[in-house]
C-alpha cells in the first residue's frame, strides 16, 4: 500500500474514532500498571538485548534490506548542503516541519563545516524517511532518525521475520539505521541524553523547572516502578531516579534556569480540519 493510501486509511479512522474519557484511577490502577511493565520488558528493543546473538543482528539487517527491496525504496546518501530536500507537504515527521526543523537545519550546519551525513529513504520519489549522524573525534553520533506517520510500523508499513519463536517487526526507521551502519565511522552512537533517556532530539517549547523537595518526592515515585528500577540498577549501575534526574538536571543547565531541575516538553498543535500536525510557529 503506497503512502497516500495509507495516509487516506488512517486519516479516516482519526476521523471514525471517539474514545470515551477514561479515569486516571483506571489508567493508574494496578493493573494497567503491570501490563505496562509487561509491554515494556517485552520490547524488541529489551528482547534484542537479552538475546545478544550476532545472528539475530544479521538477520534484522538481511530481512531491512529485503524489505527496501520489495517495496522499491529508494536511500540516498546525502553530504552536500545543496542536497537536503524540502519536507514535502503530503508527509508528517516528527521532527521537521515545511522549511524548518531538524533536516531543514542541516543544509546550515554543512555550510558551517560540520561534518553530516543524511541518509534519505523514499518511496516513488517521495521523502518517507531520513536519518542525521554527524562525525565525531570518537566516531559518530546518530542525531536523529524520522519517519512519516503515514509510513511507519504503526501505520501497517512494515513486515516480520522470527527468530527463536519471537517474532520482530522491520520497518523504515531500520532502513535509515541500516544505511547509516553501512557508511558512518565506527563507533556509532545515539545521543540519548536529552529530556528522556530515550529521546534522540526534540524542540523544547515548555518547560518547568523545580527544586530539590521536588527531586526527591519524584524519585521516590520513580523508585516505585521497581522492575524499572532493578533493571536500571543491573545495566547502568544507577536506578531508574537518577536515570531521569540527571536528565531534567541537564535540562536546568541547558536553559540556563535558577532551579537545579527542569521537564521540558514539545508541544504539536492539530488542525483537526487537515489532520496534520504543526509547530506552534506553522511556517503557513
Amino acid at each position: 500500500m503506497k503512502q497516500h493510501l495509507r495516509r487516506q486509511r488512517i486519516e479516516k479512522q482519526s476521523y471514525d474514532f471517539f474514545p470515551e474519557p477514561i479515569s486516571l484511577s483506571i489508567l493508574l490502577s494496578e493493573e494497567e500498571l503491570k501490563k505496562a511493565d509487561e509491554t515494556e520488558t517485552n520490547s524488541s528493543e529489551n528482547r534484542v538485548t537479552k538475546i545478544a546473538s550476532s545472528v539475530l543482528y544479521k538477520a534484522f539487517a538481511e530481512t531491512t534490506h529485503n524489505f527496501a527491496i520489495q517495496h522499491k525504496l529508494k536511500i540516498t546518501i546525502v553530504k552536500k548542503a545543496e542536497e537536503i530536500p524540502e519536507i514535502p507537504t503530503s508527509t508528517s515527521f516528527k521532527y521537521s516541519y515545511c522549511k524548518s526543523g531538524s533536516l531543514n537545519s542541516c543544509a546550515h550546519r554543512i555550510e558551517r563545516n560540520e561534518d553530516i551525513t543524511v541518509v534519505l529513504v523514499s518511496e516513488d520519489d517521495l521523502l518517507i524517511g531520513y536519518g542525521i549522524a554527524i562525525s565525531k573525534q570518537h566516531g559518530t553520533d546518530v542525531e536523529i532518525i524520522d519517519v512519516d506517520c503515514y509510513s511507519r510500523r504503526e501505520a501497517g508499513f512494515s513486515c516480520s521475520f522470527k527468530f527463536e519463536d519471537q517474532e520482530f517487526t522491520i520497518g523504515v526507521g531500520h532502513i535509515v539505521v541500516n544505511s547509516l551502519m553501512k557508511i558512518c565511522a565506527k563507533p556509532i552512537s545515539v545521543d540519548s541524553t536529552n529530556r528522556d533517556p530515550k529521546t534522540i532530539e526534540m524542540h523544547t517549547d515548555l518547560y518547568m523547572p523545580f527544586g530539590q523537595e521536588e527531586a526527591e518526592w519524584k524519585g521516590e515515585l520513580l523508585r516505585f516502578h521497581d522492575s524499572q528500577h532493578q533493571r536500571n540498577l543491573r545495566t547502568r549501575g544507577h536506578g531508574f531516579d537518577e536515570r531521569i534526574l540527571a536528565v531534567n538536571r541537564e535540562i536546568a543547565r541547558d536553559l540556563a534556569l535558577a532551579h537545579e531541575y527542569a521537564e521540558a516538553f514539545e508541544v504539536e498543535l492539530y488542525n483537526h480540519r487537515c489532520n496534520e500536525s504543526q509547530q506552534l510557529n506553522p511556517c503557513n
